[in-house]
């Protein structure tokens, strides 16, 4: 099999890596529509396969046979509503949490309901949450929200979905006929916010949550069945069924060290497998929801390793790897006899890709779809990691990305991600990147401390530090790029949305020769409001957040706060905004626009009354990136 996918992938890998030719700027048309299908998932034995595409504001579900591609049922989700959890429960039937767009990355998020139906479209119902009905009449929605904990293989008919309730902070671990939609009483969490380990037969073994205090709590079952409650649980983060009886917890060792320990719920005896420093280690899982083995991924490059190295799973896995090494690669779960599964590869240059691997075929990868099939590969600018260190010595990376054919000394984007916590810019594909890029400016990308990906005590470094380090770490990359060469110290802009929009603006009032421009695109402009109004402050665990990390010091708060801060702005100002936005509200922009107008400072503005937290409609966002596109060239240019 080796020889057959190195040959196969010869011709293949030589074409992505041709030279980049000098680009043509993309239109914002080109570069952020895209139609193609994006996802598939196989039928446990083989014969079908279900898949979806973006349509008109919406996504078309589309089941077929596998082996010759037609069609057995096709249907629209409906206006503003998208495949959420998407998967077969059985050889015959899927299950499928609609979802919406949110947020300026349009992330998706389920709704709580959920949608069964057969291949060929029989059996068609909504199954379970919002809006249904149980047999007695009663509403079955009663949970604010729920999810899927176990597939439960050995069971046809049923799965274990985990419902939780926000005004008590419970949750039930339930069984759910998926054909009817009966669901148990189920198992109640022991522990506020729970998370369920369940074994192969969906029974719980553990949770863990926090107590009324936010200290974490984490129980297990023993050999009697008793529930005990675990030492120092304030130092593990999840848990994952393994061996036996046995548990495999992550485990915070200190000094930005993760540790993977095995525990056995019976001897309670425990030993270290996996010991990681200064970067984040993702599990690799079976179809039992099992760790079988762990991925790091570090200034771009994604790396495997198994437990039992010698499995065929690891084999398989490291062979696709060094088949496709210039590309990160996702390798989905197999069919019930493992001859088929898809395997999707991306780069900084390649959108996407999906294979269909057929072990029973003589060509066992078979290109079955392409994102931005329509862009050739050497219009894209390509991301490179960097890191430098910040001035206080703490070490921070990043990316950069410079238009084809640069010479250095180039126009500066410096493109800030939002969050800020636990959130980061990766190596990859990035659509605004490869806009801007292609517009003839280098983009730097800084993981400023309080991101994610590099350690809890990293994390931990950004609370409270708005308009402080955190805004340092991007002034110190921006100082970094224009000292070795890569931008022009008279050309620079700053810009961002949500967190990043904060930071953009911020920028600006902290480095007023520094930036040219800057654009915040539904940013936080006014931290006291924030600190009372938006989303995340609805409930008492987000105004605790929001405490902890952003801080209730109102005299910090607003010298920290743009708004307050308006008339330290010497940069051409962009604002960009929706009315309908939850998180960020619709007020943060009318504080910073009356900030600039009393400090004489004029600026550009974008203001959409039928958008949220982020752009949705296309025909918006191609208006947003164009104007964006003529604000940058009339100051950077």
């Amino acid at each position: 099999m080796k020889k057959i996918l190195v040959l196969l992938f010869v011709s293949v890998f030589s074409l992505a890596l041709s030279p980049h030719a000098t680009a043509n700027p993309f239109t914002p048309e080109e570069i952020f529509s895209d139609l193609a299908i994006d996802r598939f998932i196989i039928s446990p034995d083989g014969k079908y396969i279900a898949y979806n595409m973006p349509q008109d504001n919406t996504d078309i579900v589309t089941v077929a046979e596998l082996a010759t591609m037609k069609a057995t049922f096709t249907f629209s989700m409906g206006e503003r509503r998208f495949v959420g959890s998407f998967r077969w429960a059985n050889n015959k039937r899927i299950l499928l949490q609609p979802a919406k767009r949110l947020g300026v990355n349009q992330t998706l998020y389920n709704i709580s309901q959920m949608q069964a139906f057969n291949f060929d479209g029989s059996k068609n119902v909504k199954l379970y949450g919002y809006k249904t009905k149980s047999r007695g009449g009663k509403d079955k929605g009663l949970a604010d929200y729920f999810y899927i904990e176990n597939s439960l293989r050995n069971d046809p008919e049923h799965i274990m979905i985990v419902t939780y309730e926000t005004k008590n902070a419970t949750k039930r671990l339930r069984k759910l006929n998926i054909y009817n939609g009966r669901v148990g009483p189920g198992t109640r969490s022991q522990v506020r916010k729970a998370s369920f380990v369940t074994d192969i037969n969906g029974e719980a073994i553990a949770q863990w949550g926090n107590s009324a205090d936010d200290t974490n709590i984490f129980i297990y079952k023993d050999q009697k069945g008793d529930w005990i409650a675990m030492d120092n649980a304030d130092d593990y983060h999840y848990a994952y069924p393994y061996q036996g009886n046995s548990l495999l917890l992550k485990h915070d060792a200190g000094d930005n060290t993760y540790e993977y320990v095995q525990f056995d719920r019976f001897t309670k005896q425990s030993k270290v497998l996996i010991s990681m420093k200064d970067s984040q280690v993702y599990p690799i899982r079976n179809k039992n929801k099992e760790m079988i083995g762990y991925r790091t991924s570090k200034d771009g490059k994604t790396k495997r390793f198994f437990f039992d190295e010698q499995s065929a799973e690891a084999k398989f896995q490291h062979l696709i790897g060094k088949t496709f090494p210039a590309y990160s690669t996702n390798i989905s779960w197999p069919t019930d006899d493992f001859s088929k599964r898809i395997i999707r590869i991306s780069s900084d240059v390649e959108p996407g890709k999906q294979y269909l691997y057929d072990a029973t075929k003589k060509t066992k990868l078979r290109l079955i779809n392409k994102r931005r099939k329509t862009l050739k590969r050497n219009r894209f600018a390509k991301m490179t990691p960097i890191k430098f260190e910040a001035r206080d010595g703490l070490l921070i990376h990043g990316y950069l990305s410079k238009p084809n054919g640069s010479k250095g000394n180039d126009p500066m984007v410096v493109m800030v991600h939002g969050g800020p916590y636990g959130v980061r810019d990766r190596w990859g594909y990035d659509s605004e990147v490869q806009f801007l890029t292609s517009q003839g400016y280098a983009v730097l990308q800084v993981n400023f401390r309080g991101s994610g990906g590099y350690g809890e005590d990293f994390e931990k470094a950004g609370h409270k530090q708005w308009g402080l380090s955190m805004q340092d770490d991007i002034t110190d990359g921006t100082l970094w790029a224009i000292k070795n060469g890569f931008a022009d110290k008279k050309r620079n802009c700053i810009y961002g949305a949500s967190y990043g929009g904060y930071a953009a603006l911020m920028g600006a009032v902290k480095e007023p020769d520094l930036y040219q421009c800057t654009i915040g695109y539904v940013g936080v402009y006014d931290l006291p409001l924030d600190s009372k109004e938006g989303d995340i402050n609805e409930t008492s665990e987000g105004r605790a957040f929001t405490a902890k990390t952003v801080g209730n010091d109102m005299s910090v708060l607003m010298t920290s706060s743009p708004v307050h801060q308006a008339r330290k702005i010497k940069a051409a100002v962009m604002l960009i905004h929706g009315k309908l936005d939850e998180r960020v509200p619709f007020e943060h922009y009318e504080n910073m626009t009356e900030a600039l107008d009393k400090a004489g400072h004029p600026y550009e503005s974008l203001v959409k009354k039928d958008e949220g937290h982020g752009f949705e409609k296309n025909k918006n966002q191609y208006e947003l990136y164009t104007k964006l596109a003529k604000f940058l060239e009339k100051h950077l240019k």
